[in-house]
C-alpha cells in the first residue's frame, strides 16, 4: 500500500510539473505577443506625433493676414 501511494504521489507531482510549465510556456508567449503590440503601438504614435508637428511646422494659412512677431 505504502508503495502505491508514493507511486500516485510521484505521478500527481509530475502532473502539476507538467501543467506548471505548460503555463509558464503560454504566458511567456502571451508577454512576448503583448510587448510586441505595445512596441508596434508605441512606434505608430511616435511617428503620428512626428507627423503631426511636421504638419504643423509647415502648415501655411493663406487667409491669415502676417503678424508682427510676439502678437
Amino acid at each position: 500500500l505504502g508503495a502505491q501511494v508514493q507511486n500516485e504521489f510521484i505521478e500527481a507531482i509530475s502532473v502539476a510539473i507538467s501543467l506548471i510549465s505548460t503555463l509558464a510556456i503560454v504566458t511567456a508567449g502571451l508577454l512576448s505577443r503583448t510587448s510586441t503590440a505595445v512596441q508596434q503601438f508605441d512606434n505608430w504614435l511616435e511617428s503620428t506625433i512626428v507627423q503631426r508637428a511636421i504638419q504643423q511646422a509647415t502648415l501655411v494659412t493663406w487667409n491669415d493676414p502676417p503678424r508682427k512677431p510676439g502678437e
